[in-house]
């Protein structure tokens, strides 16, 4: 409730202002006179001056009363910043091994909570997908048929609740290397090849996956409204390498808010 005072104050000093300003004002378009010489008791100067700040602050109460919800989500609503590296990052699959290697690359979005209340119910969406063979070649759009939360960590986690200050983590690609499946008649396995994958993304051909440039936009949403927007611009040679170093000369991101 304190943080209402100062508000509260402000616009009684404001009202009280714009008041006496329109007062004159009128007395000035109706040609209203006025007896300078009369004098008023000190009693009839607090009337005079207490009325029209008590009619506005019943006023104020009247409406902090109906909307004052509404004013608080306003002045103190949720805000966020999201951010992502400018690389894909890799997951080892020992980290202890002398010859580290890596088992996919991902690109995480870091979503920092930059207000003074907790973010309920926070959620991540993929709004619009294009992609190119080349830098060159016209980017084609590709038809999102659903529009769904991409999950934080796990699949069954749509939304999450993000304290005051805290940093939130969510994986929005991954790069996959060939991977070979053996068969239970112990025929010949079967290689599943390298794909770049888009999280929250269902039923795209796979050529859609490979080698190429991509353009994702994104908003992230709070249980009440759309907090923010960004673009991630992501080139890929189609070729894997097992270390960050050298995939980085293979794939590369540009983050681009809105």
């Amino acid at each position: 409730m304190r943080k209402w005072i100062l508000p509260i104050l402000i616009g009684l000093i404001i009202g009280a202002i714009i008041g006496f300003l329109l007062g004159i004002f009128a007395l000035g378009i109706f040609n209203i006179t006025t007896d300078i010489g009369k004098t008023y008791g000190v009693l009839e100067i607090i009337y005079y001056l207490g009325a029209p700040i008590g009619i506005l602050a019943t006023l104020l109460a009247v409406v902090v009363a109906l909307f004052g919800n509404e004013f608080k989500s306003y002045l103190f609503r949720e805000k966020c910043v999201s951010s992502i590296p400018n690389h894909f990052t890799e997951v080892l699959r020992d980290e202890d091994d002398d010859n580290p290697e890596a088992i996919r690359y991902e690109c995480n979005l870091e979503v920092k909570n930059d207000c003074e209340r907790e973010i309920a119910n926070c959620t991540v969406y993929l709004l619009g997908l294009e992609h190119s063979d080349s830098v060159n070649s016209t980017p084609k759009k590709i038809p999102l048929q659903n529009r769904m939360p991409i999950y934080w960590k796990y699949p069954n986690l749509k939304t999450k609740s993000i304290t005051q200050g805290e940093t939130a983590r969510i994986t929005l690609l991954k790069i996959t290397p060939d991977i070979k499946q053996s068969k239970s008649d112990n025929t010949d396995a079967i290689t599943n090849p390298r794909q770049l994958s888009i999280v929250g993304l269902n039923k795209v051909k796979d050529k859609y996956l490979k080698s190429g440039n991509w353009k994702l936009s994104y908003c992230v949403c709070n249980e009440h409204r759309e907090l923010e927007r960004f673009e991630i611009q992501i080139q890929w040679s189609g070729v894997w390498k097992s270390r960050e170093t050298e995939m980085n000369h293979e794939a590369t991101i540009n983050f681009v808010k809105k």
